[in-house]
């Protein structure tokens, strides 16, 4: 009995070294303590229910056994999601306190769930009387939370059947199984091998699901989903919406105060949404203040040519947009990729949105590349859009035309980027059709003559 016992315990403490593992490994030790003690908690219930299962064997002791064994299950839903939880705040940000709550309530219906079940395995009538009315109060508070849950669309209930949940149940299962003849020692160390290789797998599962929602969650936030979460490129991206949302929000300040579209007053609130937006998108910048101090990621060495063909194929690769792009030799310029990226994704964008309103089977855009001078020019041309010169320029005539010409707006938007890189956007008419010109200085030419050109020599 003695040497069961002693097993008992060792399998047990188990979960806790993993833990501790997983915090040295996860962690960088800025609430290693909070998590540590979280953990000595967790310890304390392990070694209580070792003692517990002892006691039961040797007097049948089961009103003690099953008052450790829940308020241990209890314990534990909180104590390993506040742990996934510090693990991954450590390496993100504060806005996983949302997911953070979410997983809180899962684990809080898994272990609502199981113990309700475990109180099957009582044989006082009173006593089960007592556990199950006791266990129904935590379902329902569980019940109220996923209702909140599902009505801030933030939980899917095909997650829960994780990896965890049936560790539980298989682990649950056995160990009635095992109170029910408790001569079959080796059931009971079944269980309890069960239980902490099932606790291995959640703890490493939750870690993943949650990190997982993050980027998820983020990615909301910006176009390009292939972005590492942690690179400095993340900060470009954030950093290059910002000055979008800026440069229109100035440019429809100079352009006027206010203006009428049937009869109604919209600019104000318009701006008004704008300015809010750039405040939002600076306090989450601040966020990552670790990120924010990078260099811009000039097109020195990446062909342009590449760069049209990944946000074609990452974005609108859908049979109704088709590109041919002309040149016969690798075209550089100076201008941040990411920058770039947005014009061409708002053009692609607009074409295969064109191509679906006017019902046509394909739009076919024309990329020209080519060098001129100290510049490069790329000329855009699309099939299936009436392109009118004016729109680059007068941003009242697009309100005046239609407040919901997205396009156009973001041509407006995307001559303001180009700006913001020394370059330009016009509108050009070549053999009777009208092409989106884009100019940036040359980046194969040289340091000091890029810097002549910098400062206007």
């Amino acid at each position: 009995m003695i040497n069961i016992f002693i097993l008992l315990i060792s399998l047990n403490i188990i979960p806790v070294f993993i833990g501790y593992y997983l915090l040295r490994l996860y962690s960088r030790n800025r609430l290693i303590l909070s998590i540590q003690l979280l953990i000595f908690l967790f310890a304390c219930w392990q070694m209580a229910r070792a003692v517990s299962d002892y006691n039961f064997m040797l007097s049948n002791g089961l009103l003690f056994s099953r008052i450790i064994s829940n308020a241990g299950l209890l314990l534990t839903a909180p104590t390993i999601s506040l742990i996934i939880y510090f693990i991954i705040a450590e390496t993100s940000s504060k806005h996983l306190l949302i997911l953070g709550v979410k997983r809180f309530v899962q684990a809080h219906y898994y272990w609502a769930f199981i113990v309700f079940i475990n109180t099957f395995a009582l044989t006082d009538k009173n006593i089960q009387l007592l556990f199950v009315a006791h266990f129904l109060v935590h379902i329902l508070v569980a019940i109220i939370l996923i209702v909140v849950v599902k009505y801030l669309n933030n939980f899917y209930l095909k997650e829960l059947l994780s990896p965890f949940s049936y560790g539980i149940l298989a682990y649950t299962f056995i160990e009635i199984f095992a109170y029910q003849r408790l001569s079959e020692y080796l059931i009971a160390i079944m269980s309890s091998i069960v239980f902490t290789l099932f606790l291995v797998f959640a703890v490493l599962m939750a870690y993943e699901r949650t990190n997982r929602d993050y980027k998820n969650f983020l990615s909301k936030f910006f176009v390009d989903n292939s972005l590492n979460l942690y690179s400095t490129e993340f900060m470009h991206e954030i950093k290059n919406n910002l000055g979008v949302i800026k440069g229109f929000s100035d440019l429809i300040n100079r352009s006027c105060k206010t203006i009428e579209v049937a009869g109604v007053n919209h600019i104000p609130l318009f701006v008004q949404e704008i300015n809010t937006a750039v405040d939002n998108m600076d306090g989450f910048i601040k966020e990552f203040k670790d990120y924010a101090n990078t260099k811009e990621n000039n097109l020195r060495e990446e062909d342009i040519r590449q760069l049209i063909e990944k946000v074609y194929y990452q974005f609108y690769n859908r049979g109704n947009v088709r590109i041919t792009i002309n040149s016969d030799t690798k075209i550089f310029a100076w201008v941040n990729r990411f920058f770039l990226k947005q014009i061409l994704f708002n053009i692609i964008k607009n074409a295969a949105e064109e191509a679906g309103r006017q019902d046509l089977s394909f739009c076919e855009i024309n990329f020209s590349l080519y060098y001129r001078e100290r510049y490069t020019y790329i000329d855009i041309f699309d099939s299936c859009n009436q392109i009118k010169k004016e729109y680059a320029e007068d941003i009242l005539k697009i309100f005046k035309s239609s407040k919901e010409d997205g396009f156009r707006i973001g041509l407006v938007a995307s001559k303001k980027l180009a700006i913001y890189q020394f370059g330009n956007l016009t509108i050009e008419e070549v053999n009777g059709n009208n092409i989106i010109r884009l100019i940036f200085r040359r980046s194969d030419i040289g340091e000091m003559e890029i810097e002549n050109i910098h400062n206007g020599r």
